[in-house]
């Protein structure tokens, strides 16, 4: 139907197709994908049964099968963020189990047995050594009498008196990640990294032989150089010759190398067709993957340039070619076959477990991240946007309003929803997003903006927000504001701006220093950065000097400089806050603070609060409830 068929209605104010439960309804989030053999395996937190992780096996001929039994949940906490939920290998499956953090295993049919005891720990990332009947995995022990947990490499018993026993093998540094064994079970690769950095500025890729009960450290690649200079390794994987594979961002972006650990101990750089394209991840969770290596010699590399996705197939002889699909995200890929198994993303897709043809590119979804049943006349297709910020240009997902039955009066422009992803160092969810849908289907456009220091467009577009948080984020959020208007794509008297976690921090910080914006939503919002170093977890303990451009001896004033709170005499639209409180990395004291100002002020301000949430609302009511309120909030504030 086109518009000179559709009843015109003003934007904001369209009968809507797609209801908050539509949003919710068996939406599931995915995670440590793998396979063996021909089976694939993969985590799926279903919002319906309050997040609750379960392990799923999928094949051609078997089809789809749940193997967790309903009164477990597989769920790592290691670093709050967890992934790395647990690992398959000789008909067993091992894994973390969330109510404990312990580890248990189960084969099919069985229940799960629990083989660690051991409650100070949390344990991630496991992988089996086939040669010593063990585990090996990342352990986070935490004490009442430390601030910090002690994070270190550690193995597992499975059998004899070792039997669940917790024995350290690495302990030197603040973090690991993606132990990996090689097929001749001699050695062993990983990731570590220090305070005060994050995996993807300085992750080093080490190598030990282990034969010995501690390791032997060598670094391959990444950390710091002689002229502190900054590079940092992700993902490394051992091909069946033993010979190590991994990204690295030595030369300016994410590129695959190769290290051979016999004869010349050589690093070779695989080249791509595109050297610009970036396969460097941000690691928030463990268990992420951007490339994979086939028994039969292929790899295929999926990288980012500008934002936008591309695989690159990589034969035997080291030629490349461009594989074209219809996929616009594939993350964590595994060879199956002829196919390429992932997560993706595509118009009309959500994140989904699929399967792409490694030669024809042709996509098929073996389990979708939501069972709505939608008119494509209703869906908004997102398009990229570019335009010029203070810092260079910067980039962005617009979604226009789509109804198949309504359309906006002409001469008008829609409210406009600027969403601010959190990370800060990320990027906007690319595909089918049910949340977007639910505004476009009403009326208003979405502008998902991918601000200064996101990934997926290199590292030095990474690097912009390094020391300008609070800064440069916030000016690439006002530009695409002047944008939007300047297109004639945006309402200017109705402008919204959303964000959670870091970008509810930046959406705040943009009403400080803007009167574009007529209200805001954010969603367990950083508010104090003083407050945020002294208390956060470890993961993210070092995160804001390098943010902020401070140091433990300077950053209390510069901190509180860029805090909310020192601002709060410009922050003077409606904002609508809501809360888990169970979180952990961000408070309910940082929103709590704000919202409690603001009403002193005058200022119309909404706090919610939420029990068993914690930092990423993970319950179907939760997430209906915050939708529900955003709406009836934002048209209040607008005079819907």
């Amino acid at each position: 139907m086109d518009n000179k068929t559709k009843e015109i209605q003003p934007f904001g104010l369209w009968d809507a197709e797609i209801s908050a439960e539509n949003v919710v309804t068996k939406a599931l989030r995915f995670s440590s994908l793998q396979s063996t053999g021909h089976y694939l395996y993969w985590c799926e937190q279903r919002s319906q049964e309050k997040g609750r992780g379960v392990i799923m096996r999928w094949d051609e001929e078997g089809g789809l099968k749940q193997l967790l039994p309903s009164k477990y949940s597989a769920r790592s906490k290691v670093h709050e963020y967890g992934g790395g939920d647990f690992c398959v290998a000789d008909g067993k499956i091992f894994f973390v189990n969330e109510a404990d953090q312990q580890i248990y295993f189960f084969s099919e049919g069985n229940e799960p047995e629990q083989i660690t005891n051991a409650p100070d720990f949390r344990f991630a990332d496991l992988t089996y050594d086939h040669a010593r009947d063990r585990l090996i995995a990342i352990a986070e022990e935490h004490s009442a009498e430390e601030h910090l947990p002690s994070n270190s490499l550690v193995n597992i018993g499975l059998s004899g008196y070792e039997f669940g026993g917790v024995s350290v093998m690495d302990d030197a540094c603040d973090f690991y990640a993606s132990p990996t064994i090689s097929p001749d079970h001699n050695q062993l690769a990983w990731l570590q990294w220090n305070l005060p950095h994050m995996p993807w500025e300085t992750a080093e890729c080490m190598v030990s032989s282990l034969e010995d009960p501690r390791l032997t450290p060598k670094r391959i690649a990444g950390g710091l150089s002689s002229d502190n200079q900054a590079s940092a390794c992700f993902q490394p994987v051992w091909d069946k010759t033993n010979q190590l594979y991994f990204i690295s961002d030595q030369s300016g972006s994410g590129h695959l190398y190769k290290y051979s650990p016999l004869g010349e101990q050589s690093i070779d750089h695989i080249e791509v067709q595109n050297n610009n394209a970036d396969a460097l991840r941000a690691q928030w969770v463990f268990g992420m993957g951007a490339f994979a290596l086939s028994q039969t010699g292929q790899i295929v590399v999926s990288a980012y340039e500008e934002g936008k996705n591309q695989l690159q197939l990589i034969d035997e002889n080291l030629n490349t070619q461009h594989l074209e699909t219809s996929a616009l995200s594939v993350e964590t890929p595994h060879f199956i076959g002829n196919n390429i198994a992932a997560i993706i993303t595509a118009k009309n897709s959500p994140p989904s477990v699929g399967l792409i043809n490694s030669v024809t590119g042709n996509t098929k979804i073996i389990q979708p991240g939501s069972s709505v049943d939608c008119d494509t006349a209703h869906i908004s297709e997102g398009q990229l946007k570019q335009f010029l910020g203070k810092q260079g240009d910067v980039y962005g997902i617009y979604y226009p309003p789509t109804n198949a039955r309504f359309c906006g009066e002409t001469g008008t422009c829609p409210p406009t929803i600027i969403t601010i992803h959190g990370g800060p160092t990320a990027m906007a969810d690319r595909g089918l997003k049910m949340k977007t849908q639910y505004w476009t289907n009403r009326g208003y456009a979405v502008f998902d903006i991918d601000y200064s220091g996101s990934s997926g467009y290199g590292k030095a577009y990474r690097n912009r927000l390094k020391a300008k948080w609070g800064i440069a984020d916030v000016n690439d959020v006002i530009s695409a504001a002047e944008y939007l208007i300047e297109q004639k794509i945006a309402d200017p008297e109705k402008l919204i701006v959303t964000g959670g976690s870091a970008g509810g921090y930046t959406c705040l910080m943009a009403l400080i220093k803007s009167n574009l914006f007529k209200c805001a939503s954010c969603n367990y919002p950083v508010t104090d950065l003083g407050q945020l170093l002294e208390i956060t977890h470890k993961f993210e303990y070092g995160y804001t000097y390098g943010l902020t451009g401070t140091t433990k001896e300077n950053a209390k004033q510069e901190l509180y400089e860029r805090s909310v709170l020192a601002h709060i005499d410009k922050l003077n639209a409606p904002v609508i806050f809501f809360q888990g409180m169970d979180d952990k990395v961000v408070p309910p004291s940082q929103p709590k603070a704000v919202y409690e100002a603001l009403k002193e002020k005058g200022i119309e301000a909404e706090l919610n609060l939420f029990d068993n949430e914690g930092h990423g609302f993970r319950q179907a009511a939760t997430i209906m409830k915050v939708l529900e309120e955003e709406e009836r909030f934002f048209k209040q504030a607008l005079n819907l």
